[in-house]
């Protein structure tokens, strides 16, 4: 128990993690960016600007063509005024004339700014543009994929949200897998499998949870089995009491059933009669107890004429045994489904007491 984790241990390592893993993929596109500029497959922000000088010194050359100027600048070439060639963007035009007038104009941008530097000999005019930021060696590579910087930003974005959701699934898996302990355990308390194979977890919030579980469970199953050991014990009370019963009862019908074949007066066979009923009633009652200690339940339905007369006979006979009178104001049927047997009890609880 003592060498279990915590939940905030786990969470608190996943964090570390994640800044370790952070400062490895800053570290390592770090020195990858340094290898391809030592290697010479990339040029730093800073080469064209390094090229100036022999751009300067080749354009005061009278055999001096646009066609020496390296791949990465772009130009505008006049003679006496007159724009002889260009490939510099319409959209630059302002700070072409602002690099003319002082020499040097710059753009700035949010990944690399573009400088224009201007050069002028004789009847000869060269403003010249660049990017400060780096770019493939390769002019096929350059074609290809135009903005470096941009594209390298996104490469190594791509490599850390990569590690950063990795790391995040491979934790919410061991907190799922966690959590599921719990869920499965509940699962099995639901289903009244309270003989479940215990589960434990190796994180100690976890694990105390499942212990609690656990104790209810067998809290639980104790007092199920001693609720079924009572149920058992009622039933077959029940049962006995329900099969005494039926002696007597057998007993009193016999000697109803002789009394019927004598002769008798009108008072004593109206009592007899009332015996009769009561003694079907018992048997209903005998019954009823039987369906009890059974969970039987019994089928509900409406109040008709026969359920009627069969609640009146009922009031009748205990009113006579009372010496209380009974008086019918209406009576009336329903179609709502009814226990009319717990009706019939409870008719009689009310008369009774």
């Amino acid at each position: 128990m003592a060498n279990r984790k915590g939940l905030t241990r786990l969470i608190t390592t996943y964090a570390v993690m994640e800044l370790l893993y952070t400062f490895f993929v800053m570290i390592f596109f770090f020195l990858l960016l340094n290898i391809l500029v030592n290697t010479g497959i990339v040029y730093p922000a800073n080469y064209p600007e390094s090229q100036l000088g022999k751009v300067e010194k080749d354009f005061k050359s009278e055999s001096w063509t646009p066609d020496q100027l390296p791949f990465f600048y772009e130009y505008e070439y006049m003679k006496n005024g007159q724009v002889v060639s260009s490939n510099i963007s319409e959209t630059y035009q302002p700070y072409v004339k602002k690099a003319q007038e002082t020499a040097r104009a710059s753009k700035d941008s949010f990944i690399g700014a573009r400088v224009f530097r201007y050069y002028t000999t004789n009847d000869k005019e060269l403003v010249v543009s660049y990017k400060l930021s780096p770019f493939f060696a390769s002019q096929k590579l350059n074609q290809l994929i135009p903005h470096f910087e941009g594209v390298y930003f996104l490469v190594v974005f791509f490599v850390w949200i990569s590690g950063f959701l990795f790391l995040i699934v491979r934790l919410t898996k061991i907190l799922k897998r966690e959590i599921k302990k719990i869920s499965t355990a509940s699962v099995y308390i639901q289903q009244q499998n309270l003989d479940y194979p215990r589960i434990n977890s190796d994180y100690k919030e976890i694990n105390d949870v499942l212990s609690t579980i656990d104790l209810l469970a067998n809290d639980l199953k104790k007092s199920l089995q001693e609720q079924w050991q009572m149920q058992e014990t009622k039933r077959d009370l029940i049962e006995s009491v329900t099969h005494d019963i039926r002696t007597p009862i057998t007993l009193i019908k016999g000697n109803l059933e002789l009394l019927d074949e004598e002769a008798l007066t009108a008072s004593s066979s109206e009592r007899v009669k009332d015996i009769e009923k009561g003694v079907s009633r018992l048997e209903v009652y005998v019954e009823r107890l039987k369906q009890i200690s059974s969970h039987v339940t019994e089928e509900k339905m409406p109040v008709s004429e026969e359920v009627l007369s069969r609640w009146i006979d009922v009031a009748r006979l205990l009113c006579d045994t009372h010496q209380r009178q009974l008086s019918l104001m209406e009576t009336d049927t329903s179609s709502i489904p009814l226990e009319t047997e717990n009706v019939t009890m409870a008719l009689q609880n009310i008369i009774f007491h």
